[in-house]
């Protein structure tokens, strides 16, 4: 099994004879990108590399792909502020 840190769009499982044109420059776009985030030292969620396959294979628009990551992230980043006020950790100045 793969180091998360090393999974990349050509893990996500997506034929390369099956895809359109289109979708073959989705999933070089997936590739950059998580080239990029993973020098910048982003390891991508399963969530994260299933909406990169939906978006590649085109049943999640590029506008649903960016809403589901950011809902994913706001609910982790009220769960952690949750956790800090419970545990009387959060900053007062917040």
């Amino acid at each position: 099994m793969k180091n998360a840190a090393d999974i990349d769009a050509k893990d996500i499982p997506v034929r390369e004879d099956t895809l359109t044109p289109s979708q073959a420059a989705r999933r070089h776009a997936h590739e950059q990108a998580l080239a990029s985030s993973r020098l910048a030292g982003h390891v991508p969620t399963a969530e994260f590399l299933a909406d990169c396959k939906a978006h590649i294979v085109g049943t999640l628009s590029h506008d649903e792909v960016r809403a589901r990551s950011l809902a994913r992230a706001l609910a982790k980043d009220r769960e952690a502020r949750s956790g800090a006020a419970e545990s009387g950790t959060e900053s007062e100045a917040e």
